[in-house]
């Protein structure tokens, strides 16, 4: 193991915990009812003036919240697949004697395919 994969080891629980508590923190304040707006505003085309003056009438303020529990709480912990592949791809990279720059690459990559598949799905679910 090196000594940086020990560094990561040693810090992970730290780093888990943070990163549920920052993604739940930016989700409650304004990143849920900006997201839920944007994703509105793609599936039907409105402007985001429609679409905030038809969720507050409908709605009231809590319908900038509609669908954040359970999606929102579930998605809190989107990071962790994302992360765990970007850093497990790059550690693999890395050990096979390419540049830290080239492993950030491929691992970057591989990190925002697997966004694709874990994360994509449940935005729609979002705004239902």
């Amino acid at each position: 193991m090196t000594e940086r994969s020990k560094k990561l080891t040693k810090y992970r629980y730290l780093y888990l915990g943070t990163g549920i508590a920052a993604t739940l923190t930016e989700m409650s304040l304004l990143g849920h009812p900006m997201e839920s707006m944007k994703i509105i505003r793609q599936a039907t085309n409105k402007s985001y003036f429609q679409i905030t003056n038809s969720i507050r009438t409908n709605y009231g303020i809590k319908g900038f919240y509609r669908g954040f529990y359970p999606w929102g709480i579930i998605q809190s912990v989107k990071g962790l697949p994302v992360i765990y592949t970007q850093t497990l791809v790059k550690d693999i990279v890395y050990n096979n004697k390419y540049s830290e720059k080239t492993a950030g690459i491929i691992g970057g990559i591989c990190g925002g395919v697997s966004q694709a598949f874990f994360i994509t799905p449940l935005q729609r679910l979002k705004t239902e």
